[in-house]
């Protein structure tokens, strides 16, 4: 209890964590509130229908995409570990392979997504108009999905290289463009929910080619030469496949839980499915704030990994996930006091109304599970020795979804 309380009050590293994680959380914040607003535009619409397909066909896009939420973390730890070993040739190759990787895994889902689209939506069993609207709203956005694999490779090597900055630009231009887009398709051209989907997909293109660019920059303070024969060895692609395994089995299991939500809501009814997507993306607010804490524990501790400084690892976890806690009782309490207050914004949601306030109750307390998440899975994307960490990590983690709420899901689908 001493050393832990000894390095809380380390000043220092308070003011290392929130120099990554305070521009981390105002950009991650974006995100979350992209998807605030394809609800509140498409609500405007006068069909329940209509939001329910953004909200069926944007989560089986999550599905596939955020699962492939490694090529982010894994980056993040072993750019980290580069760079605090001085290692420029380092840093280039893991940016080369992460974007490489984003590529060959993009091609893959495109082959998988078709029939992975049709499968999942005789599982819904939706009304004839919620199925032909999610269907054009989810081809539409695969167009976007190399985009944001490279996307997530970008940011996570930004972050290793302890630069907020321009992940913060990638993120802030990608849904600035996303909601200026939505408005002008939706509203202005009329476009309906294909229109929104059009202009995610023109938002993602635009900040993977904006993290392209910053990249040039950012080399130019670690001086070295690409090894381009090692990009041919299996060697030295295994510590990153290794620990990209372990975090994409976290992922796949967290991402079924929010599947399951959209797939049992789509059975229940075209309100039922908007409904729980409007308490999801309150959810997913809360989640990516308290990533800008994971972000910044990921590459600090990858940073004191690569320099083998103990005492700085050890310190950059407790801040990190001592404020992790803090933050999550703090979204707690204003969604408790907060009710179904944001359910009355927007015009669609307002007939679906009663579905979020019989549910909230539950939901309010899903902030404390995403504490130990924060501080522990961070931690894994930048083992010491790759794969033992992140695979210790699935299976300590505090958090009770991905382990039991799957299963209990499935136990209880006769349940509505």
């Amino acid at each position: 209890m001493s050393n832990l309380l000894t390095d809380w009050r380390h000043r220092d590293t308070h003011r290392r964590v929130w120099a990554l994680a305070a521009p981390m959380i105002l950009s991650n914040i974006s995100v979350p509130l992209v998807a605030l607003v394809d609800s509140a535009v498409i609500g405007h619409l006068p069909h329940a229908h209509q939001l329910g397909a953004v909200a069926v066909g944007a989560s089986l896009y999550t599905f596939l995409a955020w699962a492939m939420g490694f090529l982010r973390m894994g980056a993040t730890g072993f750019a980290a570990q580069a760079a605090g070993r001085n290692d420029g040739a380092a840093l280039r190759q893991i940016l080369l392979q992460g974007l490489l990787l984003a590529m060959g895994l993009a091609l893959l889902l495109a082959l998988i997504a078709l029939p992975f689209s049709h499968l999942a939506l005789s599982w819904m069993q939706p009304s004839a108009d919620l199925h032909e609207l999610t269907l054009d709203f989810f081809h539409t956005r695969l167009f976007g999905l190399p985009a944001a694999l490279a996307s997530y490779a970008l940011v996570g090597w930004f972050l290793g290289t302890q630069n907020a900055r321009a992940p913060m630009a990638i993120l802030l231009t990608t849904n600035l463009v996303n909601i200026a887009l939505n408005l002008w398709f939706v509203l202005g051209l009329d476009w309906g929910v294909v229109g929104s989907a059009r202009a995610s997909v023109i938002a993602e293109w635009t900040g993977a080619l904006l993290g392209l660019a910053l990249t040039r920059n950012s080399l130019r303070a670690w001086p070295g030469q690409v090894a381009w024969a090692l990009l041919a060895v299996w060697q030295s692609w295994r510590p990153l496949l290794a620990v990209n395994r372990d975090i994409f089995i976290r992922s796949l299991a967290l991402q079924s839980v929010f599947f399951l939500i959209t797939v049992q809501g789509a059975r229940l009814g075209d309100a039922t499915v908007a409904a729980n997507a409007l308490l999801l993306n309150g959810l997913l607010l809360t989640a990516h704030a308290l990533d800008g804490l994971a972000h910044a524990v990921e590459a600090l501790c990858g940073h004191a990994i690569g320099a083998h400084d103990r005492f700085a690892l050890r310190r950059s976890m407790t801040v990190a996930g001592g404020w992790s806690l803090i933050c999550s009782a703090a979204f707690m309490v204003v969604f408790l006091l907060g009710g179904t207050c944001s359910s009355k914004c927007r015009p669609t949601s307002r007939r679906c109304a009663r579905q979020p306030s019989s549910t909230c109750r539950i939901w309010r307390r899903c902030p404390w599970s995403r504490s130990g998440v924060t501080c522990w899975m961070a931690c894994s994307s930048a083992p010491p020795e790759p794969g033992k960490c992140a695979t210790a990590c699935c299976s300590a983690s505090p958090s009770p979804r991905p382990s039991l709420m799957s299963p209990m899901g499935w136990a209880t689908t006769g349940c509505g």
